[in-house]
């Protein structure tokens, strides 16, 4: 999927509130990896960077604290994290635990010298809170990508947010610890209603960068924030979020979007 200028870095916030340092109690914690520095925690997990202590090739580290289950139980849970490889899923090198009982999943470091971007902080950038149309179509592909191929393998991710998808320097879209939030908390729910879920979120999604609005059921209509050329996208959104409906398959989603 070819890049989009207007993805690129900015200099991202996440290196001014970094702790200078290895964080206190846990430098070592995982064998072969050096921990450098604390970033804001991912709504799952604890996130770090690191570097590998062999080769110093930088990665990020992410912490689940002891909790009701058992780390052996978790990492069962997280297994598949580590065959999970697509362009648009952040690549999952291990899955370990600690002598404290929390788990450890190291994975890619998609950032630059600056820092970790996120979609959340990438918007809190833009003025009117929005990305463009052309950043939107963009972004929206990459997330169905991604998407696709973790329903070919079984896999719901959950409700996508801003704050869980990463932007590299080159303007690639990442799911963060895909599929991860619904491996730990199971839902009874079949599968093919969570993938409708999670072509749903998206939509949700879409609207929002669109406008700078929530998406509710009261939504406006996009074209009324962006003009005519907005009519596309209130019928995809509308397709995605139909109660009865919406898209049983990425691959519709994507065909949909044109």
């Amino acid at each position: 999927m070819s890049q989009t200028p207007e993805l690129l870095h900015p200099t991202p916030r996440t290196a001014a509130t970094q702790r200078p340092g290895p964080p206190e109690g846990c430098a070592n914690a995982v064998p072969g990896w050096n921990l450098r520095k604390r970033l804001p925690p991912h709504p799952l997990a604890e996130r770090f960077t690191a570097v590998n202590s062999a080769d110093n090739t930088p990665a990020l580290l992410y912490r689940i604290g002891p909790g009701n289950n058992p780390a052996p139980t978790r990492e069962r849970a997280l297994r598949y994290l580590t065959s999970c490889r697509h362009p648009h899923l952040q690549r999952i090198e291990r899955i370990t635990s600690d002598a404290e009982g929390s788990t450890w999943i190291i994975a890619e470091y998609p950032g630059s010298h600056s820092g970790l971007l996120t979609l959340a902080e990438l918007l809190s950038h833009k003025p009117t809170g929005t990305l463009s149309e052309r950043e939107v179509w963009h972004t929206t592909s990459h997330l169905l990508a991604a998407l696709d191929e973790l329903h070919q393998q079984s896999i719901a991710h959950g409700t996508i947010r801003a704050d869980d998808i990463l932007v590299d320097p080159r303007g690639r879209v990442l799911i963060e610890l895909p599929g991860a939030n619904n491996a730990l908390h199971p839902t009874s729910l079949p599968l093919d209603h969570t993938i409708r879920e999670d072509l749903r979120s998206v939509a949700r999604l879409v609207y929002e960068l669109l406008t700078g609005i929530p998406c509710n059921d009261e939504r406006l209509p996009v074209k009324k924030a962006i003009g005519f050329r907005g009519r596309r996208w209130d019928r995809w959104i509308g397709l995605a979020l139909e109660p009865a409906g919406g898209f049983a398959t990425a691959r519709e989603a994507i065909a949909r979007l044109g």
